[in-house]
C-alpha cells in the first residue's frame, strides 16, 4: 500500500513533468536553470561522467546568450584532451574574442597555433555547413552516418580522434599508395570521385564511406581520390580504427547491426 502511490506515477500515461511533479513528494529534487545544469556537467568529475558528456555541455553553452566565460569553461581551455580545449576555446572566443586573445597567451604556442587555426573558419551559426570540422562537429557528422547509428558519442569522439580530415579544392588528389591497406575514406563536404586508375569507381557526396568494414564482402579497389569541388575527405588508417574497434564492444557490434541492415535493405530494393 505504501509503494502504491510511488509507483503509479511511473506507469501512468502522463508526460515526465507531471510525474516528477507528483514524484517530488516523496523524492524532492532542486530545480536548476540551464546555466546552472552546463556549469554542474562542466565542472562534475570525470569519475561520475564522461568526456562526451562535458564536451556537449560546453558546446551548448555557446548558444546560451546569458552563459558567461566562467571558471569552468576555462579551464577547459588547459586541458589536455584536444576535444575539450577546442570546443571550448571556440566558445570563448564566440563569445568574448578578447579574453579569447589574452587566454592564449598563456598556452604553449604549440596548442595555439592548433586552436587558432581551427578555430578562425569555424562560423557559430553554419554549423557543419561552413565546411570546417571541429573535433565535437566530426562526432556530430559521423552520428548522422546510417553505418554508426546508434552508436554512442562517447565511442565516436574516441573514433574522432582518430581522424585525418582533409582538405582537397577542386582537382585535388590524394594518391593511395598502400592498396593492401586502403583507409577509411568518408566525404564530410563537397563531392569526389574514387578511381582506379584512370577509372572512375564512384562518386562520392557528403555523407558517403568507403572501406571493407562498412559492406559483406571487399570493397573495390580504388588508388586515388579527386575532388570535383571543394570538399574534405576524413580519413580513418585501418590500425586507428582497429584500435577504437579493440577497446569499444558497442562500436564493433553497433557497425554489425547496420551493416546486416544496410545489405538487408539493399537485398529487398534489388528484388523488388
Amino acid at each position: 500500500a505504501d509503494l502504491k502511490p510511488k509507483l503509479y506515477p511511473l506507469f501512468d500515461d502522463m508526460s515526465v513533468n507531471d510525474k516528477l511533479e507528483v514524484l517530488q513528494t516523496y523524492f524532492p529534487r532542486e530545480n536548476y536553470t540551464p546555466i546552472q545544469v552546463v556549469n554542474y556537467v562542466i565542472n562534475r568529475d570525470f569519475n561520475y561522467n564522461n568526456r562526451w558528456s562535458k564536451v556537449c555541455a560546453v558546446h551548448a553553452s555557446a548558444y546560451i546568450s546569458d552563459f558567461r566565460v566562467s571558471r569552468g569553461l576555462i579551464s577547459q581551455m588547459f586541458n589536455l584532451d584536444k576535444l575539450l580545449q577546442e570546443t571550448s576555446a571556440w566558445v570563448v572566443y564566440n563569445k568574448d574574442k578578447v579574453h579569447y586573445n589574452e587566454l592564449t597567451t598563456r598556452l604553449p604556442l604549440r596548442d595555439k597555433r592548433f586552436l587558432d587555426s581551427s578555430i578562425e573558419n569555424n562560423q557559430l551559426l553554419n554549423g557543419l555547413d561552413d565546411g570546417f570540422f571541429l573535433g565535437i562537429e566530426m562526432v556530430f557528422f559521423l552520428k548522422e552516418i546510417p553505418v554508426f547509428k546508434g552508436i554512442g558519442g562517447s565511442v565516436l569522439a574516441d573514433l574522432a580522434d582518430k581522424i585525418i580530415p582533409i582538405d582537397l579544392n577542386t582537382r585535388d588528389k590524394i594518391v593511395l599508395n598502400n592498396v593492401d591497406e586502403l583507409p577509411i575514406i568518408i566525404c564530410a563536404h563537397g563531392e569526389v570521385r574514387l578511381k582506379n586508375g584512370d577509372t572512375i569507381v564512384s562518386n562520392f557526396k557528403k555523407g558517403d564511406y568507403y572501406g571493407d568494414l562498412f559492406q559483406e564482402g571487399s570493397a573495390p579497389r580504388i588508388t586515388e581520390i579527386e575532388a570535383t569541388e571543394r570538399s574534405v575527405v576524413f580519413r580513418i588508417n585501418l590500425v586507428d580504427f582497429y584500435y577504437v574497434m579493440a577497446n569499444h564492444q558497442e562500436l564493433i557490434a553497433g557497425l554489425i547491426r547496420n551493416v546486416t541492415v544496410k545489405e538487408v535493405i539493399n537485398k529487398e530494393e534489388i528484388e523488388n
